[in-house]
């Protein structure tokens, strides 16, 4: 009797454990490490996002969304080299990818690899001949080492694609910092906040090279005091930019 039971009770755990086996212990695939990898990260606890895309490249090691997502994680300085890694093998994987491309660029770039990341972004312009932000990134990355004309190309490149690239129409002026090339500068402004009134560094930098002008009219003042109020009330304004703009308004004749 004791001998039966034993056995009943031995065949019952052995029928749990491979119900467990079945169910609650299954391996996970590739793609649910890698949702589970989404909702870690969305949720601010990128330790647990980087657990996860580590286990879905495990998985299936030529997933190359994984490996992108894997290097947004580490897109910090401090794991810069990790994440300019991730990004390298999400390219290699999938090189008709454009944001594979801007990625490995962009932390390239902030890497002070500059020119490797200007290299990246000339392979991309071979890939993607007409996108407007491979010609912004690259713009930026030639104005971050100071080739200038260079960069006035590129930008000039993204609006000729693209002619409502607000950000490409801010970088331009911002590019533009020759006193001969001021009214220029000023006209592109103009077309940044009128694509985005919203766009505050624009009114920022409108109202101080207006200021700037060598003789003011009465509608440069107008148009000054008005982009640069509209700055200081979105909030922007820090101690040393208040005081450079009430220094040049004073000068005009101003006040805020």
């Amino acid at each position: 009797m004791i001998r039966d039971r034993l056995g009943i009770v031995l065949f019952s755990m052995a029928a749990l454990a491979t119900l467990v086996l079945a169910t609650g212990c299954r391996t996970k695939t590739a793609e649910e490490y890698y949702d589970q990898g989404v909702s870690s990260f969305t949720a601010g606890d990128t330790a647990a996002a980087v657990k996860s895309f580590r286990r879905a490249i495990k998985s299936d090691p030529s997933w190359a969304e994984a490996h992108y997502a894997l290097g947004v994680c580490y897109f910090t300085p401090q794991q810069r080299a990790r994440s300019i890694a991730c990004f390298r093998r999400a390219l290699e994987l999938a090189p008709g990818h454009k944001q594979y491309h801007l990625a490995l660029a962009q932390a390239l770039q902030r890497a002070d690899s500059t020119r490797t990341a200007i290299s990246v972004l000339h392979r991309a312009r071979l890939v993607f001949p007409q996108e407007a932000e491979v010609y912004f990134t690259l713009g930026y990355c030639y104005f971050s080492i100071v080739n200038k004309d260079s960069a006035v190309w590129a930008y000039r490149r993204a609006l000729e694609l693209d002619s409502n690239y607000v950000d490409a129409w801010y970088n331009l002026a911002y590019t533009l910092t020759d006193p001969r090339q001021r009214d220029e500068s000023l006209g592109y402004l103009r077309r940044a906040i009128a694509l985005d009134p919203d766009k505050l560094e624009a009114h920022y930098l409108l109202g101080m090279r207006l200021l700037d002008r060598p003789s003011l009219s009465r509608k440069d003042k107008e148009e000054a005091l008005a982009s640069l109020r509209k700055y200081v009330e979105g909030g922007r304004a820090d101690m040393i930019k208040m005081r450079k703009i009430e220094e040049k308004l004073a000068r005009a004749g101003l006040r805020l």
